[in-house]
Formats: C-alpha cells, sequence, structure tokens
C-alpha cells in the first residue's frame, strides 16, 4: 500500500505493523513544532504536535567564596541553556546592579560579580531560574587588618629600647 506522509524531514522513522503506521520525529526540535498528515488512498489523517523545550539544568552549581575585604567575590553558574531570565538573591532578598553588584552572562555561564567586597556582604546568595530551580553558595568575607607602619616602627625602637 502505498503510503504518503506530508513532512520535509529527514529525521523521521516510518514503520508499518499491519493496517497501523507510525512516523518517529528523530532527534525532535523546537521547529518541529507544527501539523503532520498521513494521506493512505483516499484516507487522510494529521495531527498537531507541539515540541517542549527540555528544562534547564545546572551543569555547574555555584561554590562558596572566601575573599578578603577590598577583593571582588565572583559566583558563577553554568546552566544547560544560554539567553535564559535569572534572578540573583542575598539572605532571599532580590538584588539589583549597582555600583559594586554585576550581573554577566557568557554564553551559559550566569556571574554575580561584588566588587569591593565588605564585612556585610557576607551572605548566602541564590540565582533562581525557571520558578522554582536554583542554585546557592556562602560568602564569607575576612577582615583587612591594617598596620599603621609609624606606630610599627615605634613599638619596635620600643621594644629594643626597653630590652
Amino acid at each position: 500500500m502505498d503510503v504518503k506522509y506530508a513532512l520535509g524531514l529527514e529525521r523521521c522513522s516510518k514503520k508499518v505493523n499491519g493496517n497501523v503506521y507510525q512516523l518517529t520525529v528523530l532527534d525532535s526540535t523546537l521547529e518541529d513544532t507544527g501539523s503532520y498528515s498521513c494521506l493512505v488512498k483516499l484516507a487522510k489523517t494529521s495531527c498537531t504536535v507541539k515540541v517542549m523545550e527540555r528544562p534547564v539544568e545546572i551543569v555547574k552549581p555555584l561554590t562558596d567564596q572566601e575573599v578578603v575585604e577590598k577583593q571582588t567575590a565572583t559566583f558563577s553558574c553554568t546552566l544547560s541553556r544560554p539567553r535564559l531570565k535569572v534572578s540573583w538573591y542575598k539572605n532571599n532578598v532580590k538584588l539589583s546592579e549597582d555600583g559594586r553588584i554585576e550581573f554577566a552572562v557568557e554564553g551559559k555561564v550566569y556571574k554575580l560579580i561584588i566588587n569591593n567586597a565588605q564585612l556585610d556582604d557576607k551572605a548566602t546568595y541564590k540565582i533562581k531560574f525557571e520558578e522554582d530551580a536554583e542554585s546557592s553558595a556562602k560568602l564569607t568575607v575576612k577582615g583587612l587588618i591594617l598596620i599603621n607602619i609609624k606606630l610599627l616602627k615605634f613599638l619596635v625602637f620600643l621594644n629594643v629600647f626597653l630590652e
């Protein structure tokens, strides 16, 4: 029996088992969404197929960071798809960019950059995407030890003098 498929794909498999005709689209993509038809003699059937995107997956999650005051802390998260809308949070409060806080995207890598880290930047940071998917990590900021050179020289001199 002659069967015609109204389809312009080379990525398909056609099977016949008795009076059951099966068409399988291999390695489907979003562009394969549409109407499909099968014509057997004078009988015709058709259907509409919608190809759904795979859910976003975390390829490389955020990792804990430790910096010294005034250094830059960078959190990176690699996702399975580029060009996603993401949100960043500090202790569950949504962040926005300012002079010190920056968001960056390089392909599938999403970054939170905290310039000139301060002690109060110590927190849990989170990236959220696709409603409920997320990754989080902690930032530890260590204080700078500032030494007054003149005072240090004086103390060394005083220590030598007192011996």
